[in-house]
């Protein structure tokens, strides 16, 4: 008996682990922060989302940030002719790992590209107008860097 309960037991846990994998968490508007919101409004992570924005918003992204460690390359490689397009700065990160770090600095395990849009207009609070005014600090900080 005592071997049959511990199988059962084990089999119990097993298909409890085996339900759990495979469940992404999404979060919704009511469990993001402000900054988390702000961000998802003005960066978009990733390539199907950085294509998506460059193809169907109306106004221009000030500025695209390319990590050069991308492999294979065409994946990315449709993202300069679209930002040249639509007159938009790419600035491209030198490096091995390029990707990775850029991925840590925003707590996911890699990003291939940032872009980054522009503001939106709408009544905002005294907080999110702070947080717009460092993106577009950051913004023209790395455009001077470009030179454009």
């Amino acid at each position: 008996k005592k071997k049959q309960h511990k199988q059962q037991q084990q089999n119990e846990n097993e298909n409890e682990r085996k339900k759990g994998k495979g469940k992404k968490k999404q979060r919704d508007a009511t469990t993001m922060t402000l900054e988390q919101r702000l961000i998802r409004k003005r960066i978009r992570i990733g390539t199907n989302q950085s294509t998506k924005s460059l193809e169907e918003d109306q106004s221009s992204p000030l500025l695209i940030i390319l990590a050069r460690d991308v492999h294979p390359p065409t994946i990315l490689s449709h993202i300069p002719f679209m930002a040249k397009q639509r007159k938009t700065p790419i600035m491209l990160l030198p490096g091995g790992q390029a990707s990775v770090e850029l991925g840590k600095a925003l707590g996911i395990k890699l990003a291939a590209i940032l872009l980054f849009r522009a503001q939106e207009d709408g009544g905002e609070e005294e907080e999110e107008t702070k947080l717009h005014k460092l993106v577009d600090s950051f913004v023209s900080f790395a455009k001077t860097k470009l030179g454009t």
